[in-house]
């Protein structure tokens, strides 16, 4: 019998707007079979932040942000949105939060964490970590870099604060030079995790369930990354389930109930805090 692995739901891009209904709408059916879900947050969004993806254009507004409120530059906190801050409440048990970023807005192209200025990183960590404190009483222990950018001074910081950085790769010109061997051996080994210090780096596959990928052909892709690894992190977006108009996309949203009630039976869906207590 083969042996059950570690998988990890991470949604993306939770913030101020964020519906809690909409977040129901998705997850209940996991929240109802006791699955977890790992929901990153943004602690104070800024309406006024872009992206510089290929699949939406480079300098756009990031697409989950409302039209209305798109382009402007200001903040908004997670403390400000009762109704969110209840929902993470009321499911305290089969959630998790991570912090992503804390305002999530580039500025000339760099996003917020792939920044050389120490002290701005670090005011951007108290100050992320303040809100969700406020917001959920809760303090973070995972780390979500906004579009995966960060630098070696900002790894140097999250140390300090973190005890997981999720990412979608562990880029090796961004390691301290003394942790390159064991980088070396994590490829050569397959291995999609790397310990800096105290903080365990971990990669994922890719967003599986978006309108820019074909999502039949990635859930097979996702199935063999499942097998070659110990655990596996599946990267979601609660906005990519919705359709311009606001209609949930049925058949993209099929795929991932009807995936995820198949690895449910297969393996065991955990928290972060889980899987960093599994290397203790």
């Amino acid at each position: 019998m083969a042996r059950r692995k570690m998988l990890l739901i991470r949604d993306d891009d939770v913030n101020f707007f964020t519906a809690p209904a909409r977040l129901e709408e998705l997850y209940s059916f996991l929240f109802q079979a006791g699955i977890p879900v790992n929901f990153a947050v943004i602690p104070a969004i800024n309406a006024a932040a872009t992206t510089e993806s290929p699949d939406f254009g480079p300098g756009s507004y990031e697409p989950f942000l409302p039209p209305a409120v798109a382009g402007n530059d200001c903040e908004y906190s997670l403390v400000d949105n009762q109704e969110l801050c209840s929902f993470f409440q009321a499911h305290r048990g089969t959630s998790e939060l991570l912090m992503h970023g804390c305002d999530h807005k580039a500025v000339a192209g760099r996003y917020e964490f792939d920044s050389g200025d120490e002290a701005a990183v670090k005011a951007k960590i108290a100050r992320g970590r303040a809100i969700m404190a406020a917001a959920f009483a809760c303090s973070p222990q995972t780390f979500v870099a906004p579009q995966d950018q960060y630098s070696p001074v900002a790894l140097r910081c999250l140390r300090e604060d973190f005890a997981l950085f999720s990412l979608g790769w562990i880029d090796r010109h961004k390691l301290p030079w003394r942790t390159l061997p064991a980088y070396l051996w994590k490829k050569a080994r397959k291995r999609n995790y790397l310990w800096s210090g105290r903080l365990l780096l971990t990669e994922h596959p890719g967003c599986i369930f978006s309108r820019f990928r074909d999502t039949a052909v990635e859930c097979e892709r996702l199935r063999r990354y499942i097998a070659s690894h110990d655990f596996s992190i599946i990267v979601v977006h609660h906005w990519e389930f919705y359709q311009a108009d606001g209609t949930l996309d049925s058949a993209r949203y099929g795929l991932f109930t009807d995936l995820m009630v198949e690895l449910s039976r297969q393996h065991d869906f955990v928290t972060f805090s889980a899987l960093r207590a599994s290397f203790a």
